[in-house]
């Protein structure tokens, strides 16, 4: 194997462990668990598990204590998260812009071609989404982190699914993981923006739910509107 092919799964390691520190997963204080359990639930090699923890070392995200392992840093991740903004400024320019261009129609086709088994898995992510969304709001409860982001991205993924346009379903998978990773850190950051996230699809999905599609398009638009409104305020609030 590559020297390049093994930097490219460690990073891929070291990313997923700093995605659990982030959504709270692990957090600080903890000890993170054991190498050979590392291997396991990273699916990678010793080495690389050490590389991994190496460079989240580098990056302030991990401590090694000598004989006794490593534990998620003691600092405020809410800093770090308010940073990647800051970091992936220009990228998520571009993510915003393309959502802009794709999912307004998308729920517009979505209204206009829904099938019984679309709308009846839509009514079930709507209302699931809602649910854990109070739970995580009322808790700020880090640990459920990753259960939101993956309805949050099955939501949109659907209602691109449901347009009947399978290019458009593709196009939008090559950024299904900036997608995660945007969502991790939004809810991180402010676990509140989660039941304001489920009025949103909430709106979307009756509007859908009704073949409203210009209801459907309208409510997409807004929908974006205010992530890309929270987007902006985390960037400038990590440049102060």
């Amino acid at each position: 194997m590559s020297a390049e092919k093994k930097m490219s799964v460690a990073d891929q390691a070291m990313e997923t462990l700093r995605e659990k520190i982030l959504a709270g997963e692990y957090r600080p204080g903890d000890k993170l668990p054991p190498e050979v359990a590392l291997t396991e639930i990273l699916g990678v090699g010793r080495s690389t598990v050490r590389e991994a923890v190496r460079t989240l070392q580098a990056m302030g995200y991990v401590e090694l204590k000598p004989g006794r392992g490593a534990f998620v840093a003691e600092d405020n991740l809410r800093d770090r998260a308010e940073n990647w903004f800051t970091v992936n400024e220009d990228t998520l320019v571009d993510f915003r812009s393309l959502r802009w261009m794709v999912e307004p129609e998308s729920a517009a086709l979505a209204a206009a071609c829904r099938t019984e088994k679309d709308m009846a898995e839509l009514q079930t992510l709507t209302d699931r989404f809602t649910e854990e969304s109070h739970r995580y709001a009322a808790s700020g409860d880090r640990g459920l982190t990753p259960q939101l982001t993956r309805l949050d991205q099955q939501f949109h993924t659907l209602l691109l699914r449901s347009s009947g346009n399978m290019l458009l379903t593709q196009l939008y998978g090559q950024i299904a993981p900036l997608f995660r990773q945007y969502s991790i850190r939004a809810f991180t950051l402010r676990p509140s923006s989660a039941d304001q996230t489920a009025r949103e699809h909430r709106r979307i999905a009756d509007a859908v739910l009704a073949g409203d599609a210009d209801g459907a398009r309208e409510a997409m638009r807004a929908h974006l509107t205010a992530a890309g409104e929270l987007m902006e305020g985390y960037a400038r609030g990590s440049k102060k």
